[in-house]
């Protein structure tokens, strides 16, 4: 479970080819109203993506890794105390990771 918590990675979504298009007034040839409006949206989510994202990475910066640090051996691949996995810190931060992803 450690070892999956450990393997994040930030979103990287590119959102650059629909700000050209829109600021260059292109946006306009796309006839098909929906095609458009499908387009927009995805754009428009990616900014609540972003900010999910942004969310995350400050848990797993501020809570999961300080917490992994303290806690676990990457070199044994052990807890330092066997009893940590009973405990309610180790409870919330698990919780709280996978909650958010």
């Amino acid at each position: 479970m450690i070892k999956m918590i450990v393997k994040i990675s930030r979103i990287d979504a590119n959102s650059s080819t629909y700000e050209e298009i829109s600021n260059s007034g292109n946006l306009n040839i796309i006839t098909n109203f929906e095609l458009k409006a499908m387009i927009v949206d995805y754009y428009l989510a990616l900014g609540g993506v972003g900010f999910i994202d942004e969310y995350f990475h400050n848990y797993f910066s501020d809570f999961v890794m300080p917490f992994v640090l303290n806690e676990y051996s990457v070199l044994t691949e052990e807890f330092n105390d066997k009893d940590v996995v009973n405990s309610i810190k180790f409870s919330n931060v698990v919780a709280g990771y996978y909650s958010s992803v």
